[in-house]
């Protein structure tokens, strides 16, 4: 099917009409490229006021303040990094690292954390092949 070609009244060139449009009595054809850019004009004129987006829900702001103070008593009893990468590991444990994620219930799931020093956790993300293997990862 041949699509007539006409003259479109925004860009004045010869394109496939895509609207008619009528403005304050007067009749115009648009092709499409200057149909969008009327129709996006018209909605710009009436600003939107939009709720931000919450970074977090209230039940994951109340598991977060749960996960802060059970890091905290578990890093004082785990000094020491249990991982232990020979050549990387600085034997003291800095951070929490979640085996099976921190999703839902898992980020307060103390029998899935493991104690270990910031070179052997960023090893542990960068190799999750060898991690898994090794049961720092699941």
């Amino acid at each position: 099917m041949n699509t007539k070609m006409k003259r479109c009244d925004g860009c004045g060139e010869q394109r496939p009409i895509w609207k008619n449009v009528v403005v304050d009595g007067v009749r115009n054809r648009l092709c499409k490229s200057c149909w969008s850019c009327q129709s996006s004009k018209d909605n710009n004129s009436k600003p939107t006021q939009r709720k931000p987006i919450a970074p977090r829900s209230s039940k994951r702001s109340q598991e977060e303040k749960l996960y802060a103070g059970k890091r905290v008593m578990f890093m004082m009893q785990h000094p020491l990094c249990e991982v232990n990468i020979s050549g990387l590991c600085t034997q003291k444990s800095t951070d929490v690292h979640h085996k099976a994620g921190r999703v839902a219930d898992l980020l307060v799931d103390e029998t899935e954390w493991i104690a270990v020093c910031r070179a052997c956790h960023d090893f542990i993300h960068a190799h999750p092949k060898d991690a898994r293997e090794m049961g720092w990862l699941k």
